[in-house]
């Protein structure tokens, strides 16, 4: 076991190198069962990544980052394949695991007692699924124990900054809980399968906390929109744990079903093994109706206009039959062909033309954008013709 000073940096590397040697055959074997032959299970984390923007350049099966996603995130249709096959110790210890892991990959610096409880995750884990060879080799890496060190670490910066809520804690002043979620939620955050939750902070002022479980949902008047998850973790005494991988994202047909912008809230709820509660939390967001979005940042804005927009409706093909009409009447040329005509004042006129025609088909946006929020929101218009036939015009506000 090397140690540089009372930094064990190192340890805790070497003993990740022992439990990617221990966690890839289990990882394969799981996978095997669930995926077509031929198949490799990274894609599986690829395609999600490439969904939400991520780089996917980098995908190897050793990758322990990649293998402790798989193991703690819902994986698309899959659902959670590793679930019946782990304890709930084990997820715990798993969803620990990814933070010692970014911590070391940062080069972060371990105490002795940060360093103990690493290994012993992984001790853990490795010991649930079998691979107790492995989980030998780690246990002879264990620092002596230490008495932990009054104070807490300092919490990483983050880009949702935590809105007002209110928490309750267990008897004896317990954990505390804070909430860092989007304060919108719309249909087209479901459509494009848009996370909620950007992180949730544990403040643990007591004892180790072994096996809880935190329930996170979303709700309003008429009940969950994209809940319960569970999510279990293993609090340290005396310090922050932040779970970075609430995958809750909201249900497209209950919030489908959303007519006019409504009141919610994001609810959290921390129990003990034994489902005794030791704390609960709430953040009020604001419930978007169906056809509303939000319209900043203007780059996702765009992006989610697409859950509105289905080009093969009936109701386009009506509409691009009227354009061409006036572009006949216009220009003698009924033509739709655009940058295809090289000419920059046809391409002028063809691009004005929708829009000149939805107008002409009085769809009115005026009393919709009140109900949006101003300038902060979009709300597609309300003309049964256009909308319920999947055509969402922009109202734009003044």
């Amino acid at each position: 076991m090397s140690v540089d000073g009372d930094d064990f940096h190192s340890t805790v590397g070497e003993a990740l190198g022992i439990l990617i040697e221990g966690l890839s055959p289990f990882v394969e074997q799981v996978f095997s069962g669930v995926l077509p032959s031929g198949s490799e299970w990274v894609d599986i984390l690829r395609k999600k990544d490439s969904a939400t923007g991520r780089r996917t350049d980098k995908y190897r099966s050793r990758d322990l980052s990649l293998m402790l996603r798989a193991m703690t995130e819902r994986l698309g249709d899959l659902g959670y394949p590793f679930s019946g096959r782990l304890s709930r110790q084990a997820q715990a210890c798993a969803s620990e695991l990814r933070e010692v892991r970014n911590r070391w990959a940062h080069n972060e610096a371990f105490t002795a007692q940060e360093a103990y409880r690493a290994i012993d995750s992984a001790e853990l884990l490795l010991r649930s699924i079998g691979r107790n060879s492995e989980a030998d080799r780690i246990a002879l890496l264990k620092p002596p124990p230490t008495v932990p060190a009054a104070g807490t670490r300092s919490l990483p910066p983050s880009e949702v900054a935590p809105r007002s809520q209110s928490a309750s804690p267990g008897a004896g002043g317990g954990p505390r809980i804070e909430i860092h979620a989007v304060p919108d939620l719309s249909y087209a955050m479901a459509h494009c399968r848009i996370p909620v939750i950007d992180h949730i902070t544990v403040e643990n002022t007591g004892a180790d906390v072994r096996g809880a479980k935190v329930e996170v949902d979303v709700v309003s008047a008429d009940g969950s929109h994209g809940g319960p998850r569970e999510v279990f973790v293993d609090l340290s005494a005396e310090k922050p744990t932040i779970l970075r991988t609430v995958d809750l994202q909201l249900d497209p047909a209950s919030m489908l079903s959303v007519e006019d912008q409504r009141p919610g809230a994001i609810r959290v709820v921390l129990r003990t093994a034994a489902g005794e509660r030791l704390a609960e939390a709430t953040q009020e967001v604001n419930i978007l109706a169906a056809n509303q979005w939000k319209a900043t940042p203007l780059q996702l804005a765009m992006e989610m206009l697409a859950a509105h927009v289905q080009p093969n409706s009936p109701a386009i093909a009506e509409l691009m039959t009227d354009v061409s009409d006036r572009l006949h009447a216009l220009t003698g040329n009924s033509a739709i062909d655009g940058y295809q005509s090289e000419n920059p004042e046809r391409v002028d006129t063809r691009s004005r033309k929708p829009c000149s025609t939805r107008c002409g088909r009085e769809t009115s946006d005026t009393p919709s954008r009140r109900r949006a929020g101003g300038p902060t929101g979009r709300r597609s218009a309300r003309r049964p013709t256009c909308w319920k036939a999947g055509w969402a015009p922009v109202s734009t506000p003044r």
